[in-house]
């Protein structure tokens, strides 16, 4: 098997916590993340740090939903500190990524945890940034419509050109995700007729060589040429 036989998969978003942080931040070689931190002695200073199958926290959290990340991180948290009395003391429960970075601070017996811990809080916080700045959530739900052919109900989803344009129009969504969408309506509808597609370019206002990427999934068996009527999934017009 290879990539032409599930396109769209290689397309539409994944909100789990590995998949997420790879594709939303600039993770090197899979594991290699470099990010900035505020020291004790309130100055900044770069972090570097290997996120691979040796970190076990991040081997039981790197399915999590993004959303469900940062209460399983706190909740794994407690549970450590609830196991190791000494640490105790008169401290509370963490209730937030946010509390549990600030008890963090207190644990210099535990560096290598502190760090991982401190990373992943990280990593989760930036992908929850990132995942609200673009409207990747509300990107997602057109995506996976375009994708299977169905709305979340189950029903055909013919109203998904109307809910995808504005989209395509909106400058706080990346040209990387207007791409998306594309290549994913071109799936979805089997090809386009060269003057949807114009038009569709039009809204999204992308470059030659984006264009070139969405003309280039014909080398993966894709019809990016409407070459034949598709099914009858969507009836909006462009």
């Amino acid at each position: 098997m290879d990539r032409s036989v599930d396109v769209a998969a290689a397309i539409v978003h994944e909100f789990t916590y590995q998949a997420m942080a790879n594709d939303l931040l600039p993770i090197e070689d899979g594991s290699k993340y470099s990010y900035e931190i505020e020291n004790a002695q309130g100055e900044t200073e770069k972090v570097s740090v290997v996120i691979d199958e040796s970190d076990q926290i991040f081997m039981e959290i790197r399915h999590s939903h993004i959303v469900e990340t940062a209460s399983t991180l706190t909740s794994k948290f407690n549970k450590f500190v609830e196991e190791h009395e000494s640490l105790r003391g008169d401290k509370e429960k963490a209730t937030s990524v946010r509390n549990m970075k600030d008890q963090l601070a207190n644990l210099p017996q535990f560096t290598d945890l502190k760090t991982k811990y401190s990373t992943h809080i990280h990593i989760a916080k930036e992908c929850m940034k990132i995942f609200e700045k673009f409207k990747i959530n509300e990107l997602g739900l057109v995506e996976q419509q375009l994708a299977t052919g169905e709305t979340v109900e189950g029903h055909l989803p013919k109203q998904v050109l109307s809910e995808m344009v504005p989209f395509l129009d909106d400058p706080v969504v990346s040209t990387m995700d207007k791409v998306r969408l594309l290549m994913l309506y071109t799936l979805c509808r089997e090809g386009l007729r060269a003057e949807d597609r114009d038009r569709l370019f039009e809204h999204t206002k992308i470059s030659d060589n984006n264009v070139e990427a969405i003309e280039n999934l014909a080398y993966l068996g894709v019809n990016v040429e409407r070459v034949r009527d598709p099914p009858p999934l969507i009836h909006s017009p462009v």
